[in-house]
């Protein structure tokens, strides 16, 4: 049976066919729901709902709004929604936006942000949002710029000790021929026409041999 068909039914009709299809039980909800001599389908819906879908403890559902607070490594967009949420089942009414907006405040994870915002004179819903989100942003871009300068430090300081080892070994080489560190001249070398005496070959002295 179609939709069309089932809503050009009477009442009655309604109710017989949503008895069966609940099954041998229905009627023993119904007459405790007391509803059993209703010929409105609509008010036995609602009685019915109210039977199968629990009732929200309000006490309980304000309790876990008032005590959520931002988690470590939770996105501020995932927080506000999640208190956006939390507060329908509250019966705030109009009190929803402004409860919302300072559990923003009281509960955000950076309390740098979390004081300014409290310092702010007639802060709305809509402005907290606005500055949780930035302050977030901002924190991610710096963190960025700050691995950034770190790896440009670190290659700077790399690169300073290679020239540096690079002069010593070409210092080092100067006067490695004779073994006289003021000697830094290959071609004036006193050493570059002698006759090693430990390996008899010319071009350097005995104290640097190898």
């Amino acid at each position: 049976m179609n939709v069309s068909c089932f809503e050009k039914k009477s009442d009655k009709e309604k109710i017989d066919m949503l008895v069966y299809l609940m099954g041998n039980e229905a009627e023993e909800i119904l007459i405790q729901q007391n509803v059993g001599n209703s010929d409105e389908y609509a008010d036995i819906l609602t009685k019915l709902d109210k039977y199968f879908i629990p009732q929200r403890n309000v006490i309980f559902e304000r309790y876990k709004f008032n005590s959520r607070v931002q988690r470590p490594g939770e996105p501020v967009e995932n927080f506000i929604t999640s208190l956006h949420a939390m507060a329908e089942h509250c019966n705030y009414g109009t009190l929803k936006d402004e409860l919302v907006r300072d559990r923003i405040v009281i509960g955000v994870l950076d309390m740098k942000v979390s004081e300014s915002l409290q310092l702010r004179d007639k802060l709305t819903l809509a402005e907290a949002n606005t500055a949780v989100r930035q302050a977030e942003l901002q924190s991610s871009q710096n963190k960025i710029i700050r691995q950034e300068q770190t790896v440009s430090s670190v290659r700077s300081s790399a690169k300073k000790s290679v020239d540096q080892n690079k002069k010593q070994s070409t210092s080092q080489e100067r006067w490695t021929y004779s073994g006289i560190s003021t000697c830094k001249d290959r071609a004036k070398c006193p050493a570059k026409l002698s006759n090693c005496r430990s390996c008899l070959k010319r071009g350097h002295w005995n104290a640097v041999s190898k």
